[in-house]
């Protein structure tokens, strides 16, 4: 599958992923942190006739206990037709660091994962705040740095739901689509 299927079966057309949020509250307090940003299609088994997937992008600064982050989200069932059939959608926000492994950079690019607790800020079908938890997995191919086990891309277990493992739908997990990075530099300007 090519980025103009993934975009299609996001239903974002030519707008494609253009548009991350960036933390500007956060820019000034960069300093030495470690920066991700990723736009990614993640599944979960197909449940009842409906094929879910997780379309999630965002940003974020790690910082030696800490993290900052967050963007937006949206889940489709993929055996509708295009448009898919919303069943959510909303943002995201990084409540804790539970871990950052960096596993070795090739430039201003690193490659590891990041496990975070984070906040779904859902606004259809009805607002909620669901706590879930968040990895982001990057792996530089052309650099020869993959993570052991673990797919380019973002997993998202839901407590509480079937996407959770030994849930009937099981976590989301990287579809093959996207992109994920962990950044080693950050500009300062005056």
């Amino acid at each position: 599958m090519d980025r103009r299927e993934l975009l299609k079966i996001a239903g974002l057309g030519s707008v494609g992923a253009v548009a991350l949020p960036f933390l500007a509250e956060n820019a000034e307090a960069a300093g030495n942190q470690t920066g991700f940003h990723f736009v990614s299609l993640s599944q979960a088994n197909t449940v009842d006739g409906v094929a879910h997937r997780f379309f999630m992008g965002g940003d974020g600064q790690i910082g030696p206990a800490q993290v900052v982050g967050g963007g937006m989200f949206f889940h489709a069932d993929a055996n509708t037709p295009v448009p898919r059939k919303l069943l959510a959608w909303g943002s995201w926000k990084a409540k804790r660091l539970i871990e950052y492994h960096q596993i070795g950079t090739y430039g201003s690019q690193a490659a590891g994962f990041v496990d975070l607790e984070i906040v779904l800020v859902r606004d259809f079908p009805t607002p909620a705040v669901i706590p879930a938890m968040l990895e982001v997995v990057c792996n530089s191919g052309f650099a020869g740095l993959s993570t052991p086990g673990k797919e380019e891309g973002f997993y998202l277990d839901i407590p509480g739901t079937i996407f959770v493992e030994g849930g009937a739908g099981g976590p989301f997990e990287p579809a093959g689509l996207g992109i994920s990075t962990f950044s080693v530099v950050n500009e300062q300007r005056d």
